[in-house]
């Protein structure tokens, strides 16, 4: 954020509809730490099934057994005291018994995705450095390709085993850090506290009411906080949890639900609507209690379409949370809403969650909107030796010392009754010819046309940067065709004529992150393809970088080298490029551009011309259509 934002409070937050079940914990026992609360349930009924993966089930007993064996080999590895443990497995019992030893040792938790490129789990664990890596299988493969790093002790199953220390870690050691991947495709590490777990954790068992009757089934990426939230919490108050492989068809799925009699699930709308098509599909949900709906721009015809196939006692949530912050707002959805047009708000802030605007602005119907901030304790959040990420999203606290608020980054709108609305992302705020122009309002216009099942919008600058037009690509719901004339009078209908798209550009699919959001960074590359091949090329006034493709190359090795512009006759390392920053370009043109190529080749003597001309050419064979 440029400049100290005005700031302005908001009255404490509405409590969110819940049910208080026993068994869930008093607040008092959310102040003992992370591994306690597990350990707790453990000891007090130790043959209790905890996890069902595939055919094994394992209990309660069996788990903490494991981390607590697991924990200590990670603390024999560790003779200078915590380091970062960096976890390649995929979803499973593995990743759930290394976090648990994990937190039983204060070590931060870094879960890796081993199906992810190479050179970004290599920059990760370079990052993380030194680090210990938990053999798990694929752990094999990462602990021999950073044998040469000279920072990795690897451990197996086998081996020396510490006596752990009677005392657990406080609630400020490193529960967790989250590699998410940028906007450049560049790993940044988010690191969360044992304490800011536990609050989210907490905020979940009051929300749903979860005990010990109750069944989840967890989908999570393998490298996200959706274990800790989906699989551990869960856990902390003794229900059961079903882990659903990531990837995983609609009927292996459905059959899961029958066997298991789940009560409760959260996922996207599309997969959810795929189920319910499903012929056993009565019988699936037939015990489900509550269903939680991910998505920024859910709208409500979808929630009263799922609600028509739904039985009459499962009930409907919305929640937001980012990874800093990974429960904000949720609300249980009221039926009456069901036929209403636009997009489902947010929800209600979290009860204990002091909510903050960045430079609000007040609507006529006595409403809010401006970039939402959220208080949290100084030190429970923060990103991995990354002071400049810091000092742009942890702003200090007006009042107190102690706290600091983390700027979202998300423009929300605060209604007089109390629900957020997200309106968009404080970066893709736009103005085309001094008209303020929200990407995320005409992307969700897009979505309600019926035959619009994905919608990005993308801004289109000239050379000196200044937005031109936008441009919107849409891709369709399955089966169906898009027509643009059609879709554009739709907007017409829909929009102020300052918000129409120059261009609408159908496509198959749109790229998504990890997340399933629109990745906009690929997106926007994939909209200067598109003009690259229906606009004659501009040499730029200098001649330098004629062609577009390469200037857009070129700009990727400017900004991993802090330098304004490079030119053809260049060389990245007498440019001040080291080997990190190499392999963070290298990671930049992998996501963006879709081809791999050596760190190492950066650091030769070849020119930045002879590098980006390779790079070019590669990029031209593999892309659809040349």
């Amino acid at each position: 954020m440029s400049g100290a934002p005005a700031l302005r409070p908001l009255e404490p937050a509405r409590r969110l509809v819940h049910e208080r079940l026993a068994g869930v914990p008093e607040d008092a026992a959310w102040r003992q730490p992370l591994f306690a609360l597990f350990a707790a349930q453990a000891e007090a009924d130790p043959g209790r099934i905890a996890l069902h993966a595939g055919e094994r089930s394992l209990s309660y007993g069996d788990i903490h057994a494991r981390a607590m064996a697991l924990a200590g080999r990670l603390q024999a590895a560790m003779p200078d005291g915590p380091c970062p443990v960096l976890v390649p497995a995929r979803q499973g019992p593995a990743q759930l018994v290394a976090m648990l030893a994990c937190l039983r040792i204060g070590a931060p938790y870094v879960p890796l995705d081993p199906t992810q490129s190479a050179l970004r789990n290599r920059h990760i664990a370079l990052l993380s450095a030194p680090v210990v890596v938990a053999c798990l299988a694929p752990g094999r493969e990462l602990a021999a390709m950073l044998a040469g790093e000279g920072a990795v002790v690897a451990i197996d199953g086998e081996g020396p085993i510490a006596d752990l220390a009677a005392e657990l870690p406080g609630p400020q050691a490193a529960a967790m850090v989250v590699f998410t991947s940028g906007s450049s495709g560049v790993p940044k590490g988010i690191v969360l506290s044992q304490a800011e777990i536990a609050r989210a954790c907490r905020a979940k068992a009051l929300t749903y009411a979860l005990g010990p009757d109750d069944v989840v089934a967890a989908t999570s990426a393998p490298a996200t906080i959706g274990m800790f939230l989906n699989v551990l919490a869960p856990l902390l108050w003794g229900a059961r949890v079903v882990l659903i492989p990531e990837g995983s068809g609609v009927s292996p799925v459905v059959e899961t639900f029958a066997r298991h009699r789940v009560t409760h699930y959260a996922a996207y709308v599309g997969f959810l609507r795929l189920m319910l098509e499903h012929e056993n599909a009565a019988e699936a949900f037939a015990a489900v209690r509550l269903l939680g709906l991910h998505g920024d721009k859910l709208s409500w015809v979808e929630v009263a379409r799922l609600r028509r196939s739904l039985p009459a006692q499962t009930r409907l949530s919305h929640d937001y949370g980012l990874t800093e912050c990974s429960w904000i707002a949720g609300w249980i959805l009221p039926a009456a809403c069901d036929d209403s047009e636009g997009t489902v708000a947010l929800g209600h802030a979290q009860p204990e969650l002091e909510a903050w605007l960045a430079d609000p602005e007040e609507s006529a119907d006595g409403g809010l909107s401006g970039m939402l901030c959220v208080a949290l304790t100084r030190g429970h959040v923060g990103y991995w030796r990354d002071t400049r990420q810091e000092a742009a999203r942890l702003l200090d606290h007006p009042a107190d010392p102690k706290r600091v608020l983390l700027a979202t980054g998300d423009v929300v709108a605060l209604s007089p009754d109390g629900l957020f609305s997200f309106l968009g992302r404080a970066d893709d705020q736009i103005k085309v010819r001094g008209w303020r122009v929200e990407p995320g309002e005409i992307e969700a216009a897009a979505l309600r046309a019926p035959a619009v099942g994905a919608a990005g919008v993308v801004a289109r600058r000239d050379d000196a940067g200044i937005v031109q037009a936008v441009a919107l690509h849409v891709a369709p719901v399955k089966d169906r065709v898009i027509d643009p004339e059609k879709l554009a009078g739709h907007l017409r209908r829909a929009l102020p004529r300052s918000m129409w798209p120059a261009e609408i550009v159908v496509a198959g699919a749109l790229p998504l992150t990890s997340s399933h959001k629109i990745d906009r960074v690929r997106l926007a590359e994939h909209d200067a393809r598109h003009r690259d091949r229906s606009v004659a090329a501009v040499a730029a006034a200098d001649g330098a970088w004629p062609d577009p493709l390469a200037r857009r190359i070129a700009a990727v090795f400017a900004r991993e080298l802090e330098v304004p512009a490079v030119s053809e006759d260049g060389n990245f390392g007498a440019l001040g490029g080291d080997s990190l920053k190499a392999l963070s370009a290298a990671l930049h043109v992998e996501k963006v551009f879709g081809v791999t190529i050596d760190p190492a080749v950066l650091l030769t003597t070849e020119t930045l011309g002879v590098i980006i001309a390779d790079i070019a050419a590669e990029i031209r064979e593999t892309a659809p259509g040349g």
